[in-house]
């Protein structure tokens, strides 16, 4: 990322917390000036125009940003019953990492596979290479937590109407994942909940409802998690 990839990088993440109030210019200069992990998706000619951002961010190293403070709010907000206090330990957790990971929506799926595995590859190499022990360790992460977006429909009954009765075997619920890497992320999560977005999301599925999921995987989990993604990845 570079210092004018902020206004655009601005305008993607100004509605990562569903239009509440928090540091959005904060989070986008926290982006940029961490040199060692992050990718954006831009128009090629068009230096300004950044289509999509994949990062991490650790909210121990910087739990005094106003950013980091308001997000965990917004998510400790989401969460009900026994899930926040387990949540609020990991949010709190010195090794936890914030994977930052949003594009717009008609950005095709496939690009989802380099940016994932590169900002796994680059953690690992930051904890290695980052000038001092302090950096090197704040990228030593044992959990990640992800704010993802997605879709879902009651899936119609025999007779073909969307009342409550299903065939035998099939789920309650279809969901599409505008980002197919979180999908598999949500398959090796240690935990996660889903509400309803207050976004208006304009797209090509307008029957769905637009839903939020918080995600929280264990570091152990990667490895098998990015096996899955280049497989899957490979077939689009």
């Amino acid at each position: 990322m570079q210092e004018n990839d902020f206004h655009s990088l601005k305008a993607l993440l100004r509605s990562y917390c569903e239009g509440d109030e928090y540091a959005c210019s904060d989070l986008c200069d926290l982006l940029i000036k961490q040199k060692a992990v992050g990718t954006v998706v831009k128009v090629e000619g068009q230096d300004d125009s950044v289509l999509g951002v994949t990062s991490v961010v650790s909210l121990r190293r910087h739990k005094e940003e106003q950013c980091v403070k308001d997000i965990k709010k917004f998510i400790l907000g989401k969460a009900q019953g026994k899930d926040k206090k387990e949540l609020e330990r990991i949010l709190n957790d010195e090794s936890t990492g914030l994977i930052v990971n949003e594009r717009i929506i008609n950005v095709p799926q496939q690009t989802g596979g380099p940016l994932i595995e590169g900002v796994f590859d680059e953690i690992q190499w930051a904890t290695k290479d980052e000038e001092t022990p302090e950096v090197r360790k704040s990228y030593d992460f044992k959990y990640y937590v992800v704010l993802s977006t997605m879709f879902e429909e009651d899936v119609e009954d025999e007779s073909g109407g969307s009342g409550k009765k299903r065939k035998k075997g099939q789920p309650k619920k279809e969901r599409i994942f505008p980002r197919l890497e979180e999908e598999l992320m949500l398959e090796h999560a240690k935990m996660s909940f889903t509400w309803r977005s207050k976004q208006n999301e304009s797209n090509d599925i307008a029957d769905f409802i637009p839903q939020r999921c918080c995600i929280v995987l264990e570091a152990a989990s990667i490895p098998k998690f990015r096996s899955a993604a280049k497989e899957i990845f490979s077939e689009l």
